[in-house]
């Protein structure tokens, strides 16, 4: 999610929750709900350290030390407060942060350090522009009663919640929909699989990965006809130069469908969830050793 997605759904949690919840308590919600990615502020979008920082910061196992350490910092400076009330205000963002992190196609480590699996409901876009659009909205709605020195309005507040909810909802539907979609592609062509996922490819835009018996991947996209075959990643078949690459060991941590592809002299390892050109790593080779290394994100390369 966007940040600005993050700390205005916890200001609006927290408003509707505890109605009595005065500036400070809000602002404590929104740093709470910021804290999950305060790591993410010191990397380039796409890198590894990037997407590394869900690891110690998304897990639920540590969530509750975090917001301990938050909860005695705002209390040291504001004895007026009840403790409990600020360790519900800041748990219940912190949670509600790894949440919404949980349902995009990113997903979070939920048990880390216990275990680096990713878990992902891949219910919308990580930059969702509708999701977007709506937090927007909700301060848009800020400024003008700050301009205005009104108070919030509950029912306001309970409209914006809705409007996620609802938004949420449909896109749940849709990727139900495409589930059965895909399912029917499948079979249409004889594709037999163990495992099918169907997450938002960009914004409006679907795909759903079958995970063959053979390990390989069969993708339907919503903007395609027909089938795409990707090779799972096999790391026997990879010169020993790049399996024993530090920065490939990190990447696979986070690539939930890792799949490669050979051109000429370089190797592409990328996550099937974005494609073949979008967060991949890419090795160019001489002689079995690895002579550059690179890593595409969104629409850019950086340089390893």
């Amino acid at each position: 999610m966007m940040l600005l997605d993050h700390i205005a759904i916890s200001a609006i949690a927290t408003k509707i929750l505890y109605q009595k919840a005065n500036t400070k308590l809000i602002l404590l919600a929104c740093f709470a709900g910021f804290i999950p990615d305060i790591l993410a502020i010191f990397y380039h979008p796409g890198s590894i350290e990037y997407l590394a920082h869900r690891r110690y910061t998304n897990s639920l196992l540590i969530s509750p030390f975090y917001t301990l350490l938050i909860s005695l910092l705002f209390k040291s400076f504001n004895k007026e407060y009840n403790f409990l009330l600020i360790y519900t205000i800041t748990t219940l963002n912190y949670i509600l942060h790894i949440w919404l992190d949980h349902i995009n196609e990113y997903g979070a480590p939920l048990f880390y350090p216990l275990s680096d699996k990713i878990y992902a409901l891949d219910i919308i876009h990580s930059f969702d522009p509708i999701f977007l659009t709506i937090s927007s909205a909700f301060f848009i709605y800020v400024a003008y009663i700050y301009f205005k020195k009104q108070a919030l309005a509950i029912r306001i507040l309970k409209i914006f919640m809705a409007t996620y909810i609802t938004y949420f909802s449909l896109m749940f539907i849709y990727k139900t929909y495409f589930t059965q979609t895909s399912i029917a592609t499948l079979n249409k062509e004889n594709i037999s699989y163990s495992a099918l996922t169907t997450t938002p490819k960009t914004f409006w835009r679907w795909k759903s990965i079958a995970t063959q018996n053979n390990g390989s991947f069969a993708v339907i996209e919503s903007d395609k006809a027909g089938v795409i075959l990707h090779k799972s990643l096999d790391l026997n078949a990879l010169p020993s130069a790049i399996t024993q690459d530090s920065y490939l060991v990190e990447f696979l941590k986070y690539a939930r469908f890792p799949a490669y592809k050979i051109i000429n002299d370089q190797i592409y390892i990328y996550n099937v969830i974005y494609s073949d050109n979008t967060y991949a790593l890419i090795y160019t080779m001489k002689n079995n050793a690895v002579i550059s290394k690179e890593i595409t994100t969104f629409d850019f390369e950086y340089p390893l």
